[in-house]
């Protein structure tokens, strides 16, 4: 039997498309690589390729066998999870927001976050079945087009709501664009691939490439956004030197990177104090200095403080009104009790640190890099959810699962929509 004619029966036995060139490509090398071998023992190249191709066996059965293996996968139990997290942070806020009064007659709130959920869990199953690396392929373009309508579009043609201009009206629905920012995080990941290969002067792209996003934020405006994007980019930089993307020393350069970056805050805080908004730098201010603190802050530590370990504290029914998307995981453990808090934390935690090792364990680079980018952003924007929380910090930042409101909603469960991608072609995608 022919090389090509054995090729062409085995691939017909495997269902998934785009599984077929990559095994293709690779039984074809094996099929080379022994006929090669069998020519150096004097074998005429006709008889070593039949030789080579008997050895592979039957090419049904090896299809079949390789079928198996090279088919898209589900996660199932991280789908199922994040319906239900989905589901208790509606039920949750609902609850809360009803006991302040804080919404109107009937259940419209419910019915509002009910649809944004739906719609959400729609677009993360349909980006789940999307193939991400043709996302990948127009990364550049994606990148540049949301930093620019972040910093420049945003500012100037963006809904003002409670002092902040990052909304957009889309048919009577107020949608935060800026929920959506951390999607520069995959695509970041996305460009420093296209890199691989090269020295130090991939190295300066890769720094030069942060600008465009950071910038975005920072002007959209949000401080906290910026940080956890600046932060984001730094671990996915470490990471492609780390692999040896880069034909650079990766002792020095992840040690002067790493440098710069623990120096950079006391850079961006002096910047902050003498030209930031005013709000910013009061935010700032009370990171350091618990004195300093606010309204919002005061009434946090009192929430905290009279918590209890199960069921509501004892100022359950007559706290003041603080902004819930921002503050919820401190209503939860007021309503409910602390031990509600932690079990709640540790889920959502163990589903965000679930899907970085799931992408930290992906052998094709394009999908770690993307999966990391994903993963980084998500921790490290429900640290600093954490510390707001437990009163640590004043950097205003929403949560998934926790936040109410469709572009907050819509764009973490993309988000998730891009890991479960990532996951499901783990073994499809060479």
């Amino acid at each position: 039997m022919k090389k090509e004619e054995y090729l062409e029966r085995l691939t017909e036995q495997i269902r998934c498309r785009k599984a077929r060139e990559p095994v293709r490509r690779e039984i074809c090398q094996h099929i080379e690589e022994q006929t090669a071998s069998y020519m150096e023992e004097g074998m005429s190249g006709e008889e070593a390729e039949a030789a080579a191709v008997r050895d592979m066996g039957d090419p049904e059965k090896t299809g079949i066998a390789l079928d198996k293996i090279h088919r898209p996968q589900m996660a199932w139990r991280l789908i199922v999870l994040i319906g239900i997290l989905g589901l208790a942070g509606i039920a949750v806020s609902s609850e809360i927001l009803f006991a302040q009064e804080a919404i109107g007659a009937g259940g419209t709130f419910v019915i509002r976050q009910g649809v944004y959920f739906v719609l959400s869990f729609l677009a993360m199953i349909g980006i789940c079945y999307c193939d991400y690396s043709r996302i990948a392929a127009r990364a550049k373009g994606i990148y540049l087009c949301m930093a620019l309508l972040l910093g420049v579009l945003l500012p100037r043609y963006g809904l003002e709501l409670n002092g902040s201009i990052r909304w957009i009206n889309l048919g009577g629905i107020a949608v935060n664009l800026l929920a959506f920012a951390f999607w520069l995080a995959p695509l970041y990941g996305a460009v420093l691939y296209t890199y691989k290969g090269q020295g130090y002067q991939a190295l300066a792209k890769g720094i030069l490439w942060m600008v465009p996003g950071l910038w975005g934020a920072y002007t959209a405006p949000s401080m906290s956004t910026a940080v956890v994007l600046f932060l984001t980019f730094a671990v996915l930089l470490s990471a492609a030197v780390f692999k040896k993307w880069f034909q650079v020393s990766r002792k020095r350069t992840l040690g002067i990177l790493w440098g710069t970056i623990l120096t950079a805050p006391a850079a961006v805080c002096f910047y902050v104090l003498k030209f930031g908004a005013g709000y910013q730098a009061e935010r700032l201010r009370a990171v350091f200095d618990p004195a300093s603190m606010g309204g919002p802050a005061r009434m946090i530590r009192e929430l905290l403080k009279s918590s209890r370990f199960i069921g509501g504290g004892v100022l359950n029914g007559e706290i003041g009104y603080i902004d819930y998307s921002e503050y919820a995981l401190t209503y939860l453990i007021a309503y409910y009790g602390i031990l509600a808090g932690i079990l709640l934390t540790a889920l959502i935690a163990w589903l965000f640190w679930r899907f970085m090792k799931i992408s930290l364990k992906q052998k094709n680079q394009l999908g770690m890099m993307m999966g990391i980018g994903c993963s980084a952003a998500l921790l490290l924007q429900f640290g600093l959810f954490l510390c707001n929380n437990l009163g640590f910090g004043m950097m205003g930042v929403s949560c998934p699962f926790f936040s109410y409101g469709c572009g907050e909603m819509m764009s973490s469960f993309m988000m998730f929509g891009l890991l479960l991608s990532i996951y499901r072609y783990e073994k499809v995608l060479a």
